[in-house]
């Protein structure tokens, strides 16, 4: 199944690295940083492109063993590939919807401050 929900930094802000994955990480130009859990890379990815993982077969191996709730369901037979498609479709027109609005495009991560933005934005906007 492919979606890049995670890929794209809606579902988590960032991913786990190993020490070892260091060299990897500067190969594949992610930002690395230390956060409250350990190692990371932040989010979105940016080997995330044309809605594929340009790198996928040197991933790192967060990327690699990630699955969502979505996927999990899907993997035990709880979800039908048709249902998690359509899930994800939907969840993608939202998200470009919610690039639309903002003037960076899809080249704004959407992060939670983004979407309070968003949300303040069209609380105060006059009901038509």
């Amino acid at each position: 199944m492919v979606c890049g929900l995670c890929c794209l930094g809606v579902v988590h802000s960032h991913a786990a690295l190993d020490t070892n994955e260091l060299d990897l990480a500067r190969e594949l130009a992610l930002r690395v940083d230390v956060f409250e859990d350990g190692l990371g890379f932040h989010l979105p990815c940016p080997q995330y492109q044309g809605d594929r993982c340009e790198t996928y077969q040197r991933r790192p191996r967060a990327c690699a063993n990630y699955q969502c709730e979505l996927l999990q369901r899907f993997l035990v037979g709880e979800v039908s590939r048709e249902e998690s498609v359509s899930l994800i479709t939907q969840a993608k027109a939202l998200l470009d919807r919610l690039w639309a609005q903002l003037p960076g495009g899809k080249a704004t991560p959407i992060t939670f401050q983004t979407l309070r933005t968003i949300v303040g934005k069209e609380s105060r906007m006059p009901n038509v």
